[in-house]
């Protein structure tokens, strides 16, 4: 489907969805989405989602989503979420969410990078790196690393401050 303003599909979409402003599957977007704003999909996600501002699924996402601003999978992630603002996954996060200010999962398996912050809600297994501060509520099998703090609480995982550094005089 190809539209200068919009794509709406009222149950799937499959294949190719290109539009100026945003693309919109009331159930499925299955293939590659490409708004110049925003990607909607009620319920699932799955292919290349590629987006201005947003790409939302309403519940799973599965493949990459790529957003100008931020990337919303409601419950499930699997694949990547790439985005200048915030990512966020609902529920269980299998992959990588990398942002240049924050991440947000659930349950977390793999990777999130940001500048600022990481959150794992719940648990985490893989890593954290960002600039700022990662927090993971329960930790297994997962290494933190940050420029001002960690916060877990875990014994089997590795949680590390790089040092601060100031300009010498």
């Amino acid at each position: 489907m190809l539209s200068g303003l919009m794509n709406v599909a009222g149950g799937k979409a499959n294949g190719i969805q290109i539009s100026g402003l945003g693309n919109i599957a009331g159930n499925i977007s299955r293939g590659v989405t490409i708004g110049g704003l925003m990607n909607l999909a009620g319920n699932k996600a799955q292919g290349v989602q590629i987006a201005g501002l947003a790409n939302i699924a309403g519940k799973s996402q599965n493949g990459v989503a790529i957003g100008g601003l931020m990337n919303v999978s409601a419950e499930k992630l699997n694949g990547a979420q790439v985005s200048t603002l915030l990512n966020i996954s609902g529920g269980e996060a299998k992959g990588a969410q990398v942002s240049a200010i924050g991440n947000v999962g659930v349950n977390v398996n793999g990777m999130q990078f940001s500048a600022i912050s990481n959150i794992a809600a719940g648990e985490i297994r893989g890593l954290q790196l960002c600039g700022a501060v990662n927090i993971a509520v329960k930790t297994e099998n997962a290494l933190q690393f940050s420029g001002l703090t960690n916060v877990c609480q875990a014994s089997y995982a590795v949680c590390s401050s790089l040092p601060a550094t100031t300009p010498e005089k």
